[in-house]
């Protein structure tokens, strides 16, 4: 999976989509059954990132990068993480930028922010 989504990711940049950062990994607890890998540009612009839990599940370790289930893997034969331990980072972390750490109320503010945010 992790080799389409650079394919993926390689073939939006020829399409136009240049400038534009993308990560890839896994929520530390799946939302669905079936195994599957995101792929979001770090702009987090689009329109369904709409809730402070959604934010979170891609801004902070929630979001676990292939590189680390890899490992996990490769040293235990499975991937297992402490369900509490990802449920508090999901649900308490502050709503804040993923790149200046400005803590905001609501999403609006936040994303409008996240757009003029010029800090690396």
């Amino acid at each position: 999976m992790s080799i389409f989504a650079k394919e993926y990711i390689e073939g939006l940049s020829r399409a136009g989509f240049k400038g534009l950062d993308f990560r890839m990994g896994y929520h530390a607890i799946p939302s669905v059954r079936q195994l599957h890998l995101h792929v979001i540009s770090t702009d987090f612009q689009g329109a369904g990132l709409k809730t402070k839990k959604h934010w979170n599940s891609f801004t902070t370790e929630y979001f676990v990068s292939t590189d680390l289930i890899v490992k996990h893997l490769e040293s235990y034969g499975k991937v297992n993480f402490d369900k509490s331990k990802y449920s508090d980072i999901l649900h308490t972390t502050p709503l804040k930028c993923h790149m200046c750490h400005k803590v905001f109320a609501k999403m609006p503010h936040l994303k409008d922010h996240v757009s003029k945010c010029k800090v690396l």
